[in-house]
This record gives structure tokens, C-alpha cells and sequence, in this order.
């Protein structure tokens, strides 16, 4: 019903909705009714120019607010959004610690300000704010908890004997101080960093079986776990490691980054308990037993399978090559139909013999090759899901044999398998896919394109710049068939920078749509090349677009910093700091 506020909406309005020209206009339409007088318009006008590019203006508009001191929250929030898109964070921590001089006592100004030092990384300032929000409202424990937190931030900023002498025990003694007026888990957590960063496991340990217990989420149950097993790691308990490990297990039994460290644990355990292994180990017969055993409860599982060969690489004596041939055919013919089976077994390949024939790879090779399936061929009315998972088997052996042979093929033996892998690609081309899908075919088309890439790496300029030319000709092929597919522009990216061309290897680099962290990763497969190819100007925009991701990025990191202390998720507020 107010005027005044009616008139303000339809800024707020202008700017919700993009059209910053528009809320220029509104907003000047209230300085003229209000004589000049509303500092929120004029707060909205500096956004408003600023969102329009006209950064000088905007710049002078937030000067002559800033000349006046407020604490009113329309204006205050007004120049926050301001100060964030013109990147001054430092500004909007001036600006409400005028607003608190003004209003001491108000509980929402602290905050505020204590989330503008949050945003700066002023860790001193916040443990201050938060302190002067716990004498305000000491029935609000969170407040206190920021402090701690902000003590603990000095710590890990400063490190050395600052840290270990004075600021570690200072939070451990304030955490500690609130131990029986601890009521939600963030501050148990809280508790544990402290904890954690003083080397004090033990206490880490008898916290998680103490009373605090309780306060620890059903939902936060694993993560436990996994502290429970990182602080045993740490006291060096090997024995109690590995059972926890083992129990562990039992909840994710395909989880290959749990048998890994399940593996290791048991022989740690082992070998404190009764030295180095030997030769028919009844410790190794053990451990393969509860491997079996896992195997047999759960068959169609990959991870138990491949858990025997982890075994055999991480100690040598229980290795046999015959042996670790069985278990790899026996996984290939059991998973064959299976993404990635290949890349699984070629981890392997050291466990095979070199010299011995009946358990080489060639071995292996030949003895799973017959319960292959034939080259399927795409018909209207084929069993779609069969033949892909016919199409899987015979790629997933087409890759094995490529990584464990890994041996040079003659010009003859190599165009005869590039036409063998080109033909059986053309024939298994689906139809009926949306844009986004890939044919389950194009690894053949890919296996194809890197035989010709092996010939251009060997063979003398002329003849290798047909088998690039031939690659990139099947690579368009393939493109046209899975046009989103990024494995087949990355190879053309990186034939096309081979052959000089830059401007399509440009042109599929932004097909590619590369963003956020990609920019870093992806990125460096042309960036690279930039000066190989004379093309520096090109490349300063390339590199001038990842920096300006980190930039603007650091602008959502600090927002995410302050989500954090909001609610209470004080584990990842190391983890966004810089």
C-alpha cells in the first residue's frame, strides 16, 4: 500500500526480469519524485548501470551511496549484489560493519557481517563477529561454533608453532567447553577436526564410541565408518584395520576402491603380525578363501572376481601365471557382454608369462576367442539388446587383444583388420537414435582410426599423412552417425592439429562445448598446440576464457563458503578455501 514501496517493486521487477535499461528509468523516476532522497534507488540504479556495462556510471552512482552510512537492509543488500558482480568483496565488509556501529545489537546485521569477512577470508574478523553473535544470543549455539570454526581456519592459514601451541589448543578448549551443550552433529564434527588436526586419534575414536555418538545422523552412518577406519590407519592398528575393512566390504561388495584398500589392510595386518609372506602362505590361502567366499555370495559381481588378480599383483609370491590365466578367462566369459571388461584385464597383464606359451597372453587370447559370439549385423528385426551385447563382447575382445599383444602389424595384416573392424562397424549401425546416444558400434570405428594412427607414428611423412587423411575420413564418417559423440571429435582434434589445420580443429573444440572445470582438462588438448601453430592471438582467447572461469567461480566458491557455515557443514569449508 505504500507508495514508496510500489515504486521500488517496479525496479526490483525491471531487474528480476533482465531488462536493466528499464529499471535505469524506473529508478530515476523515484529520485525524481523522492527529490533525490532514496538511498534503495540509488543503490538499485549503480546495479542497474552496472548489468548494463556502463561501469563508470555505475562506479559513481555507488560512490555517492557510500558516502552515506545506513543500516538499511533494502540498500544493504542492494550494494551486496552490487560489490559481488563488480567483484569488491572487501566493500561489503566496510559497509556493514558501518551498519553495525549503528545498530550494535542487531542479530541480523552480525550476521551478515560475519558472512562478509567469511567472504574475504578474514578469519580473525569472523571469530570476533561470531563471538559478539554468542554474547548476543548465547542460547544459539551455532554462533559459537563459527567462532571455533574461524579459530581453526587460523590455524590451518598460519600453520607452524602458532598453530600447534595456540590456536589448536585454543579450539579444542572452547569445543571442549561446550561439550555438554553440544546438540546437533555439525558441532561433533567440529569437535573431530579439532581433534583430527591435533593428532589426537584416540580422543577421535573414544568421541564416535562416546555419548556425542548419538548425536551423529543414521544418514551420516558411512561417513563414520570411513572415520572410524581412517583414525585406525592413523594409530597404526593394522588388525583392527583390516577387520573393519572387511566389514566395510560387506555393505559394497563391487566397490573396486574398497577392495583395494581391503586388500592392502590384510596384508599390512598380516606381515606386523608374522613377517613377509612365502610360498604357499596359509595367510594367502585365507585371505583367497574369504575372496571365494565373497565370489560365491555374490556371482554376478565383478569386484570379488577381479579382487583374487588385485591380490596377485600387490604380492608377487602368491602369483602364478597359470592361475591368474584361469581367473582372467574366467571374467572375460563371464562379463564379456559388460562395458569395459577390457581396460579391467589389461591392469593385469604383468601377472601373465612372457616366455612360458601356456600362460601368455596370446594364450589367453586363444583360449577365449572361441566362445565368442559371431559379428552380429543390425536387422529391422534383430533383438536390439542382444546384438548389443554381442556388438560388447567382440569389442571388448578386439581391445584385449590390441593391449596385450601390442605388437606391430605388417601393412598387410594391418589393412586387413582395419577392413575387418570398418566392416562390422558399417554393418552394426542402428537406426532410430536420438541425437544424444552414441552407436554402440564406434569403438570398432575407434580401433580402426588408432591402427592408422600406430602407421603414421612409424612409417616415413608421405605415406603417414594418407593414414591420417584415411583416419579422419572415417572419423567424419563416424561423427555424422553419433554426432555428440566427444571421443570421435577429440581424435579429430588431435589429427587435425597433427596435419596443421587449426581452424576445424578450433571449430570441433567448440562443438564440444567445453565448460567449468573442463576448460582445464579438455582445454589443454588444443591450447597446447597454440604455438606449435603460430596462432597465439587465437590461444590468448582460449586462455583468457579458463581464466576468466576461475574468476568467476571463486564468485559461487565463497557464496558456497557461507552456505557452509549456515548449515554448519564445517568439513567442507577447508575444501573451498584456497
Amino acid at each position: 500500500s505504500d507508495p514508496r514501496e510500489r515504486r521500488l517493486k517496479a525496479i526490483y521487477d525491471a531487474l528480476d526480469a533482465g531488462n536493466n535499461k528499464k529499471a535505469i528509468q524506473e529508478a530515476e523516476k523515484v529520485l525524481r519524485k523522492e527529490a533525490g532522497d532514496s538511498l534503495c534507488a540509488k543503490a538499485l540504479r549503480a546495479l542497474a548501470l552496472l548489468r548494463s556495462g556502463r561501469l563508470d556510471e555505475a562506479t559513481a552512482a555507488a560512490s555517492e551511496v557510500e558516502r552515506v552510512d545506513t543500516s538499511e537492509e533494502s540498500v544493504l543488500q542492494a550494494m551486496t549484489y552490487f560489490y559481488k558482480e563488480s567483484h569488491r568483496l572487501d566493500r561489503i565488509a566496510a559497509m556493514y560493519e558501518r551498519a553495525v556501529q549503528q545498530q550494535p545489537k542487531s542479530e541480523d546485521l552480525l550476521t551478515s557481517l560475519f558472512m562478509a569477512h567469511v567472504r574475504v577470508l578474514d578469519h580473525k574478523k569472523q571469530q570476533l563477529t561470531a563471538a559478539k553473535l554468542h554474547r548476543l544470543a548465547p542460547s544459539k549455539n551455532p554462533y559459537y561454533f563459527w567462532s571455533v570454526m574461524s579459530v581453526l581456519m587460523q590455524a590451518t592459514e598460519c600453520g607452524g608453532e602458532l598453530a600447534s601451541k595456540m590456536l589448536l589448543p585454543l579450539a579444542a578448549k572452547m569445543a571442549e567447553a561446550f561439550r555438554d551443550r553440544m546438540n546437533a552433529e555439525a558441532e561433533v564434527q567440529l569437535y573431530l577436526m579439532v581433534l583430527e588436526m591435533q593428532e589426537r586419534f584416540e580422543d577421535c575414536l573414544a568421541t564416535l564410541d562416546g555419548p556425542l555418538s548419538s548425536l551423529l545422523s543414521p544418514q551420516s552412518t558411512e561417513m563414520t565408518r570411513q572415520q572410524r577406519m581412517g583414525y585406525l590407519e592413523k594409530l597404526g592398528r593394522k588388525q583392527e584395520l583390516a577387520d573393519a575393512r572387511w566389514e566395510d566390504l560387506t555393505t559394497e561388495p563391487n566397490d573396486w576402491a574398497r577392495w583395494q584398500s581391503c586388500i592392502q589392510s590384510s596384508i599390512n595386518a598380516d606381515i606386523s603380525q608374522g613377517g613377509d609372506y612365502v610360498e604357499a602362505d596359509p595367510r594367502l590361502s585365507e585371505l583367497q578363501s574369504r575372496m571365494d567366499a565373497i565370489a560365491a555370495e555374490h556371482p554376478g559381481l565383478s569386484g570379488p572376481r577381479l579382487a583374487r588378480l588385485e591380490l596377485m599383483r600387490r604380492c608377487p609370491v602368491s602369483c602364478r601365471p597359470e592361475t591368474a590365466l584361469s581367473l582372467m578367462r574366467s571374467y572375460f566369459e563371464a562379463f564379456a557382454s559388460r562395458p569395459a571388461v577390457a581396460s579391467d584385464l589389461l591392469q593385469f597383464r604383468s601377472l601373465l608369462s612372457e616366455t612360458d606359451e601356456n600362460s601368455s597372453p596370446a594364450k589367453l587370447l586363444e583360449l577365449i576367442r572361441p566362445g565368442l559370439p559371431e559379428w552380429p549385423k543390425a536387422a529391422a528385426d534383430a533383438d536390439r539388446q542382444q546384438l548389443v551385447r554381442d556388438l560388447t563382447a567382440r569389442i571388448n575382445y578386439e581391445q584385449l587383444s590390441r593391449g596385450l599383444l601390442n605388437k606391430p602389424m605388417d601393412a598387410e595384416q594391418r589393412n586387413a583388420k582395419i577392413a575387418e573392424l570398418i566392416q562390422a562397424y558399417r554393418a552394426n549401425l542402428l537406426d532410430g537414435l536420438r541425437p544424444t546416444e552414441v552407436q554402440p558400434a564406434d569403438d570398432l570405428l575407434l580401433l580402426a582410426v588408432s591402427l592408422h594412427y600406430d602407421a603414421w607414428l612409424v612409417e616415413d611423412a608421405k605415406q603417414s599423412e594418407t593414414h591420417l587423411l584415411q583416419a579422419l575420413y572415417l572419423l567424419d564418417e563416424g561423427l555424422s552417425g553419433s554426432p555428440s559423440n566427444y571421443n570421435i571429435m577429440l581424435w579429430m582434434i588431435r589429427l587435425f592439429i597433427a596435419l596443421g589445420a587449426w581452424t576445424p580443429a578450433s571449430n570441433l573444440y567448440e562443438r564440444l562445448d567445453v565448460k567449468q572445470i573442463l576448460l582445464e582438462s579438455v582445454g589443454f588438448v588444443l591450447s597446447r598446440q597454440v604455438a606449435r601453430c603460430g596462432l597465439l592471438s587465437q590461444g590468448l582467447v582460449m586462455l583468457n576464457n579458463t581464466a576468466m572461469f576461475y574468476k568467476n567461480n571463486w564468485r559461487d566458491i565463497v557464496e558456497h563458503l557461507c552456505t557452509a557455515y549456515r548449515i554448519g557443514n564445517f568439513r567442507k569449508v577447508p575444501e573451498l578455501s584456497p
